[in-house]
């Protein structure tokens, strides 16, 4: 068996390690304007003072104008603090809101690695997960989609309280999960984590579980307590055709690259084949890592589950991030076993290198796509900023109470990510908010008729006033 020298099995170099491929991947959307949903959490945030966002924590007083806010229905009170926090830091430079999301999406990759090495015992394993996950296909909406900081900030929150979970802290996991329940309610996530963990790799981590259940059970009874933030957890997805198929359709998002290889039925089928053959290449006849690959496994599709069952058949990539830290520890075990098998002559060498090869191009594929993403998300920024400014020029002074009526305002840059549902977009929502901030006017509304495309031109606008 072969290692890492002692200062490459450093958390400080992993970490280091991860932030320098997160700036290589996704340089290419740091400069991305808002679009869409960004723009109703900028407004919210630009008309609210530091007392207004801290009531949000109460739900029993939050401000009707709040309530009204569709995003209420997630209460996810963390979430409107932080873009409270960014628009007095950054203003309306985009490019601070994704170095904070990017910074986010580093430190989660750096705990994926760290929980692979307590999983493990392997520095292989902590590097492999780590740079599986910061390449993780699935992190272009946290990053250059300011309006998805929740998914960013949730996933160093929820993995620190597993890694914490894992070196048997009691009280810290309780409080991360409850710091994660106010920015997304994936928090609800820690305690099943806990207990796979528990019941796999460590039983008598039960008793650090303990505090965590108190906490998810604590928050199951205020979300019951409160009607009006329970309307938008109706389940879309009982039946079990429709969970086979959501399951199905998540796997192959999972794996599969490019997207147009994702087939309606049966996407699951070759990255299941793929994944067992990477083990039994390279896994010993002893299965000594047994217990980690199956907590990897069951990360992966308990987590993919919770989000069908809540979601499906709407399904978007940023739905799949959490579910990506499973894969991403799978991936870690893979490599503790390669680690294993180098030192068994030119067999063992030879597996060993057919299996990272495989990976490497595997995850060198996602890092090219996620460029190309940023890409195409600066454009759908651009093009938002686009329509805001000939809105501007046409009406320079629109009346009092004026109503704008924009026709031809896409939802989202053509060609959409296939499969669908997950961006770019341009004006999905946030079109009356962003006019409202860009001309500092709280007495302007607008509409959109129409669903153009930015190959379309310039969209066709006209004004009324409202009655």
């Amino acid at each position: 068996m072969i290692d890492l020298p002692g200062r490459i099995r450093s958390t400080p170099a992993l970490a280091t390690g991860m932030a320098l491929a997160g700036l290589s991947i996704f340089w290419s959307g740091m400069t991305a304007g808002f679009v869409s949903d960004s723009w109703l959490f900028l407004e919210r945030a630009h008309g609210a003072s530091l007392l207004d966002v801290a009531s949000l924590y109460n739900p029993s007083v939050v401000p009707a104008t709040v309530r009204e806010a569709s995003e209420w229905l997630f209460y996810r009170p963390s979430v409107e603090l932080a873009f409270w926090i960014e628009l007095r830091i950054f203003g309306m430079n985009p490019v601070g809101y994704h170095l904070v999301a990017l910074g986010a999406h580093v430190a989660t990759a750096t705990l994926v690695g760290v929980l692979a090495r307590q999983l493990t015992g392997s520095a292989w394993a902590a590097w492999g997960a780590g740079m599986v996950f910061v390449a993780v296909l699935q992190a272009h909406e946290p990053v250059f989609d300011a309006a998805d900081v929740h998914n960013a900030l949730g996933g160093p929150l929820l993995l620190g309280a597993v890694v914490a979970l894992a070196a048997g802290r009691t009280w810290l996991p309780a409080i991360l999960c409850a710091i994660l329940l106010t920015v997304d309610e994936s928090g609800v996530l820690v305690l099943p984590l806990g207990v796979l963990y528990a019941v796999i790799l460590r039983p008598t981590s039960w008793r650090n579980v303990l505090p965590v259940a108190g906490v998810v059970v604590a928050y199951a009874v205020a979300r019951t307590l409160f009607d009006d933030i329970t309307a938008a957890d109706t389940l879309s997805c009982a039946a079990m055709e429709c969970i086979a198929q959501g399951m199905d359709a998540s796997i192959g998002r999972l794996f599969l690259r490019p997207e147009t290889n994702i087939v309606r039925y049966g996407a699951a089928s070759l990255p299941l084949l793929a994944v067992t053959a990477a083990l039994a290449m390279v896994a010993g006849r002893r299965l000594v890592r047994l217990r980690p690959a199956l907590f990897g496994i069951g990360w992966t599709l308990g987590t993919c589950l919770f989000f069908v069952i809540v979601r499906y058949p709407y399904m978007t990539d940023r739905f799949l991030y959490v579910p990506f830290a499973g894969v991403a520890l799978l991936a870690g075990v893979i490599m503790a076993c390669a680690q294993d098998r180098w030192g068994e002559g030119w067999s063992g060498r030879t597996r060993v290198a057919a299996v990272a090869a495989v990976m490497g191009v595997w995850v060198w594929s996602g890092a090219g796509m996620l460029i190309e993403r940023g890409a195409r998300w600066t454009a759908a920024g651009d093009e938002a900023a686009r329509i805001v400014g000939e809105v501007m020029r046409e009406w320079p002074q629109p009346p009092s109470h004026g109503l704008f009526i924009v026709d031809g305002a896409p939802h989202s840059l053509a060609p959409e990510f296939s499969p669908g549902n997950t961006g770019p977009y341009v004006f999905h929502n946030g079109l009356a908010a962003a006019l409202r901030l860009a001309y500092g006017r709280e007495d302007l509304g607008a509409v959109k008729l129409g669903a153009g495309t930015p190959e379309a031109g310039r969209p066709h606008l006209r004004i009324d006033v409202a009655p």
